[in-house]
């Protein structure tokens, strides 16, 4: 009984190494692409411009590749100004629903190399917006783990963008809520040929 156990302990051994070593791979690989975070000047932000951010963790690494480009944004959410502060509304994993967090600490937190500000062609009443947004925050909108653009309820990242900037009445938002699923990137690449470069 005893002999005929150790091919088997050989193979899950050997299955243990491998996975190990793969691990390590994807732990170094990542690393050694790891750039300091740049903080970003806020002149000339205004509330309702759209965040993006390159991240440098594996689930960064995750998000681009499975948004189809591995070189980009991993993560996105809204400018709220205060008075002259600007602050980064967005949907957080980490905490399990909506934040706000100055962009000097966004990137330490969220272990971010860089921010992208992009502005979208038709800009939100922000009066409203800052309204909707302090009351997403007060309630603590969860963060949608089950990745459901059609659930109202909780949103992931770029689903806040989607109902909270563009709203329904807008083309960008008819082509994005049709989607089964809302990348940061899909967003990035609708403002990058509809918006002004504000970074």
């Amino acid at each position: 009984m005893a002999k005929s156990l150790t091919p088997t302990l050989k193979i899950i051994a050997s299955v243990f190494v491998a996975l190990l070593f793969l691990l390590l791979s994807a732990f170094f690989y990542i690393e050694s692409k790891r750039q300091p975070y740049e903080i970003p000047s806020t002149k000339g932000w205004q509330t309702g411009d759209v965040f993006f951010s390159v991240g440098n963790s594996w689930k960064s690494e995750f998000v681009r590749f499975a948004g189809g480009n591995s070189k980009d944004v991993s993560h996105c959410g809204i400018v709220l100004m205060a008075g002259s502060k600007a602050m980064l509304i967005h949907m957080s994993t980490e905490q399990g629903h909506i934040v706000c967090e100055s962009p000097e600490d966004y990137g330490r937190i969220n272990d971010a190399s860089r921010i992208i500000i992009r502005r979208p062609r038709t800009i939100p009443d922000t009066s409203m917006l800052k309204i909707r947004l302090n009351s997403l925050l007060a309630e603590r909108k969860p963060f949608d783990f089950k990745f459901d653009v059609q659930d109202d309820s909780k949103y992931y990242c770029s689903e806040l963008i989607v109902k909270q900037v563009f709203q329904d009445s807008s083309r960008e938002y008819k082509t994005l809520i049709r989607k089964e699923f809302v990348y940061p990137q899909d967003i990035y690449n609708i403002l990058i040929h509809t918006s002004q470069r504000q970074d």
